[in-house]
């Protein structure tokens, strides 16, 4: 019981205060941390729903992806509009959903990996270029 209780108020510093309130302000940095986590949590947990049920095939075609992003996306908003003050939270998100077919396009994506692979070529020409010093 008394480890269960250390461990609350490790995840729940209001409960160490004894405060039952939601008070944002006195430990801002770290519910912003935590609802990020939790965020990063909604949206993997919605693509692994997702692909336990598709069995991993929604990549092979633009569609799939935007339609699965727009999923964890809305599951994101979702969340979000649950809390006490979604604010700018909930604009950005709205922002990241009325741009999901260009982010996701295959154009998109192929410029993303032609961009990424020029990025690495790039640090191991600097990699080789130290070690050849």
């Amino acid at each position: 019981m008394a480890a269960r209780l250390r461990r609350r108020r490790f995840l729940f510093p209001a409960v160490a205060n004894g405060s039952t309130q939601r008070d944002r302000s006195a430990h801002k940095y770290g519910s912003a941390a935590w609802i990020a986590a939790a965020l990063i949590l909604v949206h993997e947990g919605t693509h692994a729903r997702i692909q336990s049920v598709t069995r991993g095939y929604t990549h092979r075609r633009e569609r799939d992806r935007v339609r699965e992003e727009r999923l964890c996306k809305e599951a994101e908003l979702n969340f979000v509009q649950r809390l006490p003050d979604p604010g700018l939270l909930e604009t950005k998100i709205l922002n990241e959903l009325s741009e999901l077919a260009v982010v996701y396009s295959d154009s998109a994506r192929a410029r993303r990996s032609h961009e990424n692979l020029v990025a690495l070529r790039r640090e191991i020409r600097r990699l080789l270029s130290t070690l050849t010093k």
